[in-house]
């Protein structure tokens, strides 16, 4: 009789352990199903279709939060360099050329070596040519203006 309640019992371990191993797993592939959800990757992709959708205002939100709240520096770097494009985006109403130049000097600044840094250098130049020649004719129109004050006065 000992022998048959020692066997139980060893079943009875056999199984808890199986059930153990279950619940286990269970949780470790729930728990990534769930991680996944907030995975940086996740949410550069969700980035990514805000800005595919003409969401800009919602893209760009996005993407700074990823640079905000993200440790991994291939992400962060991603996230960067999105926004700034984002923010040049030719049918982006709300494009900010001044902001973009930032976006793509801190990228260059801080992942010299990534391999979208020489698009960011192109874009770099391409805004800062973009800059002067905006300054230049707002300069042109102050003297325009000028100008014709004078002529007014004769």
């Amino acid at each position: 009789m000992s022998f048959i309640l020692s066997d139980s019992v060893v079943g009875l371990k056999n199984a808890m352990s199986k059930a153990v191993v279950s619940i286990l797993f269970a949780v470790t592939i729930l728990g990534t199903g769930c991680a996944s959800l907030t995975h940086p990757v996740s949410e550069l992709t969700a980035a990514d279709k805000l800005a595919s959708e003409k969401k800009y205002t919602e893209a760009v939100s996005a993407y700074m939060a990823i640079i905000k709240n993200n440790s991994d520096p291939d992400i962060s770097a991603e996230a960067r360099f999105r926004l700034a494009y984002t923010l040049v985006a030719y049918d982006n109403p709300q494009a900010d050329y001044p902001k973009a130049l930032q976006e793509f000097e801190e990228f260059l600044r801080l992942y010299p070596t990534h391999e979208k840094a020489e698009e960011a250098k192109t874009w770099r130049q391409a805004l800062k040519t973009i800059e002067r020649l905006s300054k230049n004719i707002e300069e042109l129109n102050r003297l325009d203006i000028r100008h014709e004050e004078k002529r007014k006065r004769r």
